[in-house]
């Protein structure tokens, strides 16, 4: 699409600060950007702009006000795997389009075909446990495995074990962030989001040299749910933006699934709020593809949580699967293993040490649980 064009996005909304929604209903009213473009003060007036933005959009001043973030946009546009997709461009994303308020413009890094692939999403807790880890990371690696790609905010915690499944799993992903495509946040993220941007896809519909602010966050997550079929919710307690997620998914007539977790944990206080309200309880991906059918994905090979790279092909003997079997889900304590399993000491601690050397179990601060390094 022409400079001019891109231009006159800039200017009205990032400029004259125009709000998506005003942004949806002027480009309803006048049909383009060009039409907006062609309308007196008077008719901006009559539109809901005030005086400032109506004469900044006219006068098309340099947009984006600040001379560094205009220098930082018209440098990062220079990378050919940069590009900003308008409203109006057939490579918009046709579910978002469609959303309440859908962004008017997206800034995007990567691979821009995956925007039209099916998508789901997954979110839950930055301060997410060992258990809601795991699950996070075993749920995307199936579901890119099998063709879905997965959709998340590059946060800590859930959203990155959902984007390190997906890579893992040479699957499709894409990071929907609250700043500028110019920084990195959470910055422990930076090579992440470098991976992604190589094999996935970045996207944001805030301008070069935004910084993290709280109100950004929630506009963030209207646009993952908006750009995906459904969205898993792992881990997430009753305060979370997890659940504005799930809440505007429903609003924009998406699918919300959760997965369960202990009932004395604090982050699964969202999660089971959510099961009460009706939201499906799922265990496995094949539970989630099997509420697409259309999409003609092949059912995962694994079917349990449970059975994840287990026997059959380590030649577990019985005492290490009664350690696994211990273990479950969880992550445990070896005096807890002891107790629970009757193995004497000295055979338990071998018996750990060659799960954690066929990287079938983890440990990590006292605490063993099993893994899915294999997956």
């Amino acid at each position: 699409m022409e400079a001019t064009t891109t231009h006159s996005y800039l200017a009205l909304l990032h400029d004259a600060q125009v709000s998506p929604a005003l942004f949806g209903r002027l480009l309803a009213k006048f049909d383009s950007i060009a039409g907006i473009r062609n309308q007196s003060l008077t008719e901006l007036l009559s539109q809901g702009l005030n005086k400032t933005q109506a004469e900044v959009f006219k006068r098309r001043r340099l947009y984006l006000k600040s001379g560094k973030t205009a220098s930082l946009l018209a440098k990062w546009a220079d990378n050919p795997k940069n590009s900003i997709i308008l409203f109006e461009s057939p490579d918009y994303p046709n579910r978002l389009r469609h959303i309440p308020v859908p962004p008017p413009l997206l800034f995007a890094r990567g691979n821009l075909s995956i925007l039209h692939t099916p998508t789901l999403a997954i979110v839950g807790s930055r301060r997410s446990s060992s258990y809601g880890n795991r699950t996070s990371l075993w749920m995307a690696h199936e579901l890119a495995r099998l063709g879905l790609t997965i959709c998340s905010g590059l946060a800590q915690g859930i959203d990155g074990e959902a984007h390190r499944g997906a890579l893992q799993a040479q699957g499709n992903t894409i990071a929907v962030v609250a700043t500028g495509l110019d920084s990195v946040y959470p910055a422990v993220h930076k090579t992440l989001s470098e991976q992604i941007a190589e094999d996935g896809l970045l996207l944001s519909e805030f301008p070069m040299n935004t910084s993290p602010r709280r109100e950004n966050f929630p506009r963030r997550n209207r646009i993952i749910s908006g750009l995906s079929l459904g969205v898993l919710v792992v881990e997430a307690n009753l305060r979370s933006g997890s659940l504005i997620t799930a809440r505007q998914a429903l609003e924009q007539n998406r699918d919300v699934f959760v997965v369960p977790g202990q009932i004395n944990s604090e982050q699964s206080r969202g999660c089971h709020w959510l099961i009460k309200q009706g939201a499906p309880l799922v265990e496995s991906p094949e539970e989630i593809l099997e509420s697409y059918p259309e999409l003609g994905l092949v059912k995962p090979d694994v079917q349990d949580f449970e059975k994840t790279k287990e026997p059959g092909n380590k030649g577990i003997n019985k005492i290490q699967q009664a350690i696994l079997e211990t273990i479950g889900t969880d992550q445990v304590l070896l005096d807890y293993l002891l107790k629970e399993t009757g193995i004497p000491m000295a055979r338990l601690a071998t018996e750990l040490m060659t799960l954690e050397i066929e990287g079938i179990i983890s440990a990590q601060g006292g605490r063993y649980f099993r893994s899915l390094n294999e997956i």
